[in-house]
């Protein structure tokens, strides 16, 4: 499996005494995994929309309601 780690940067500019300070902040917003044969029984390019599995809570993000998707309540669940 390649486990990918995905994260947002934000940059903050402020001057304080006379000079430029920038501060840099990297967010986790989730992660998700690839199965490696499948990497490489695709060797020239591979587009997939993968699921990201995200905490319940992102904080300093507005998440849309439209923008959530759930389980169906009927559906199975791997244990």
């Amino acid at each position: 499996m390649i486990y990918v780690s995905l994260f947002d940067r934000q940059q903050y500019r402020q001057q304080q005494e006379g000079k430029q300070i920038t501060q840099e902040e990297h967010r986790f917003l989730g992660s998700m995994t690839v199965p490696l044969q499948t990497v490489l029984q695709n060797p020239n390019k591979m587009e997939f929309n993968f699921m990201i599995e995200r905490p319940v809570v992102l904080p300093s993000y507005n998440v849309l309601k439209e923008e959530i998707y759930f389980l169906e309540d009927n559906a199975k669940i791997d244990e």
